[in-house]
Parts: C-alpha cells; sequence; structure tokens
C-alpha cells in the first residue's frame, strides 16, 4: 500500500431505500432526518416491510397487506410554498416510511394526489388490526405533522384481490385556517402466509447476492468502493421485489438480504473515505481560493499565511492512505487553521480576505477526519464482511 508521505489525505453516500426517501436507525427523528414528531414511534430501518418481526411466524394462515395509493391533502407549511411531504406507517410502536415527495400543496384547500408505487407493507395479524397512516412535512431540523389518518380493522375487511378504501384524516391545521376533508387512500389485500422456500425467490436471491459469496475481500479504496455500489444496486433491487410481493417467504429472504447488503455497504462507503481522491477535490477548492486571493491582491501583508495554506494545498496525494501521516496531516492543516485565527484578530480585514481559503481549509481537515474515520474501520468492515458472506451461504446453499 503506497504511504501518504509527510501530510496527504477523502467521501461517502449511504443506500436510500427503494421509495423516495433515505435510511437511517431506528429512533424519533425520521429516516437519516432530524427529530421527528415529538412522541412518534420509532422509525424501522429502510428494508422493513412489515410489522411481522424478524424470524416470527405468526400463527395465521393468512397475511394482511396494505399500500399507500393517495393521498387528499393541502395546507402550507413552507414559506417557499413548496413541502417535501413524508407518507409513512405505524403500528405496535414501530414506524415505517412508505415514500417521499415534493408537493406545491394549495393554502386554502384539500387536493388529491396519486402516489404510485409505494410498497406493499404487512400488518400484524390481530383483532382489531390498527395502524397509522402519518403525513408529514419535512424540513431540515424536524418533521411537522400536516395529517394522520387512524385505521382499525377486522382480518374480513382484507378482500382477496387488492381493493381502494379511503380513509378520512384529521383535519389539517397549517395554513392559518383549518381544512377539512383531508384522506388517505389504500389498497387492501390478504393472501395466503407462505414459509417455505420456492425455486423462483431462490432463484431472485442467487440472481442478485449468489456473487458476492466467492468475491475476495476487497482491499484497495478502489475495490472497496466498487463493492459498495454493487450492494447498494442488489439491496435496491431486491427491496422493490419485496415490496411489490405477497409471498411472505420472498418478502422475508429478499428483505433480509437486502439489509445485510445495505449495512455491509454503509461500511464499504465509510471505508471508502480514506482514499485519496476527496482530500485532493478539496485541495484543489484551496488552490482555486489562494489563486483568487493572488489575483485580487488581497495577499497583502498576510504572505505568511497565505504560502502556509498553498503548501498544504501542493502536497501530493496517493491513492492509498495510511493513519500516521494522516494524523500528520491534520496536525499541520490545524496550525495553518490557528494562525488564522490569530490573524483575525490581529487584522479585522484578514476574514473578508481570506474567507475562501478560511472554508477550503475547514473542509480539508473535515475530509481528512473522515478519512481517518474510514482507515479506522477496516477491522470492523474485515468482520461485517465475513458475517455478510456465512449469512448468504446459510440463506443460499450451493
Amino acid at each position: 500500500m503506497a504511504r501518504l508521505r509527510i501530510g496527504s489525505l477523502a467521501l461517502i453516500s449511504v443506500f436510500l431505500a427503494s421509495c423516495d426517501g433515505g435510511g437511517g436507525e431506528s429512533g424519533e427523528g425520521g429516516p437519516g432526518e432530524g427529530p421527528g414528531v415529538a412522541g412518534g414511534p420509532a422509525w424501522a430501518d429502510e428494508w422493513t416491510l412489515g410489522f411481522v418481526g424478524e424470524g416470527e411466524r405468526p400463527a395465521a394462515r393468512e397475511a394482511y397487506f396494505v399500500r399507500l395509493v393517495g393521498a387528499t391533502i393541502g395546507g402550507n407549511f413552507d414559506e417557499l410554498g413548496d413541502e417535501e411531504v413524508c407518507f409513512s406507517i405505524a403500528s405496535r410502536g414501530k414506524r415505517i416510511l412508505l415514500r417521499r415527495r415534493s408537493l406545491s400543496l394549495a393554502r386554502g384547500s384539500v387536493t388529491e394526489y396519486s402516489l404510485p408505487g409505494t410498497p406493499m407493507v404487512e400488518l400484524y395479524p390481530e383483532e382489531p388490526i390498527a395502524f397509522v397512516v402519518y403525513v408529514d412535512d419535512v424540513d431540515v431540523t424536524e418533521y411537522e405533522r400536516i395529517t394522520s389518518a387512524e385505521c382499525r380493522l377486522t382480518a374480513t375487511e382484507f378482500p382477496d384481490r387488492e381493493s381502494e378504501r379511503t380513509f378520512p384524516a384529521q383535519a389539517i391545521k397549517g395554513s392559518g385556517r383549518t381544512l377539512e376533508g383531508a384522506s388517505v387512500t389504500l389498497s387492501l389485500v390478504r393472501a395466503p402466509r407462505s414459509d417455505e422456500p420456492d425455486p423462483d425467490t431462490l432463484g431472485t436471491a442467487r440472481r442478485l447476492f449468489a456473487g458476492f459469496r466467492a468475491e475476495k475481500e476487497p482491499r484497495t479504496t478502489g475495490e472497496v468502493r466498487e463493492l459498495a455500489g454493487s450492494l447498494e444496486a442488489a439491496a435496491r433491487e431486491a427491496v422493490v421485489d419485496a415490496g411489490s410481493s405477497l409471498h411472505t417467504y420472498r418478502r422475508n429472504l429478499l428483505a433480509g438480504l437486502a439489509r445485510a447488503a445495505g449495512s455491509l455497504a454503509a461500511r464499504a462507503r465509510e471505508l471508502g473515505t480514506a482514499g485519496g481522491d476527496d482530500l485532493r477535490n478539496e485541495q484543489a477548492e484551496l488552490a482555486e481560493a489562494l489563486a483568487r486571493i493572488r489575483s485580487e491582491g488581497k495577499a497583502g501583508a498576510h504572505e505568511e499565511e497565505f504560502r502556509a495554506a498553498m503548501a498544504i494545498a501542493d502536497r501530493p496525494i496517493p491513492e492509498e492512505l495510511d493513519a500516521p501521516a494522516l494524523d500528520e496531516f491534520l496536525a499541520e492543516v490545524g496550525r495553518v487553521r490557528g494562525s488564522y485565527e490569530i490573524a483575525e484578530k490581529r487584522d479585522g480585514e484578514f476574514r473578508r480576505a481570506f474567507f475562501g481559503a478560511i472554508v477550503a481549509l475547514k473542509d480539508l481537515a473535515e475530509a481528512a477526519v473522515r478519512a481517518r474515520k474510514g482507515l479506522g474501520s477496516r477491522a470492523g468492515f474485515e468482520d461485517s464482511w465475513r458475517r455478510f458472506q456465512d449469512e448468504l451461504r446459510a440463506s443460499l446453499p450451493e
């Protein structure tokens, strides 16, 4: 592995659920977002497609499913008038993301919106079958409730063929007036429970995941990033397939493998930050900022600070990094940033003149921290890789 010499240096993305929204860990916050609506149920991860627990086999011979088809909503929850609307379903203390969609809601009335492509969610077979559909406006910091619909059904109300039914929702109070007439339209269906393996399901699972069984553990950053992309693609296709099926074994197997692949992909993305690409990109931003400062004649009496930052921007960065050199690099960037803070206190015009370089140095330091964290995740990734391959061998025998 090539080493980073006297200072040098890297980023990521995460698996998203098939349904327009991001993923995240359970908790009050929404998937990948800030705090959730106070008192709301905990969010499930993005691979959860029902309220029957993993490994559970209910005694009921039939499974009961619901799918969001549309919603009639309105109100103004964003000064720009364009809401990011999150649709979710909650039952038994758990909340599942159905879809996120940007909508221009009417301020003074409700409008019907069609929501095709949402996943089929399995409900827990109990009497009554109770759940809540939440409709929230999402911003950077919180989820604001638009409306919700509480549903309590008996098993006999689920037909053996998909049938749509509209449920009234709470009045909307988000635009200076109360809007009546809100509702959600759901498709309901029941199907025989099938928990035994079938050739078609196993064939699909093997097509998507069997290739990972024989794959060697990636060693370079490029190989890790390539693996992350392959895992994400397989997981995405698997969860879409599972969410459109009424076959319980198929849903459980594909969603479970998608969860395992998606989790490993997230670890791979983290490890992938240990490459030099991201740091070189941030170096280029710093070099551009310094070039602007020079061309605009703003270096002035701060030539020493200018040259210190330029020395960082000019350092060669190899493809593969190592921890000692990254630590040294972070220390050096910290020293330069410290000298900039002193210069700001000494000269009130320094921040205005060097603002671009100040921001670029901060971004470069953050990229180096991510790269350092990525290097530290190697052992955890190796364990996750072995567990993933063991799970594939158990779920998809030769």
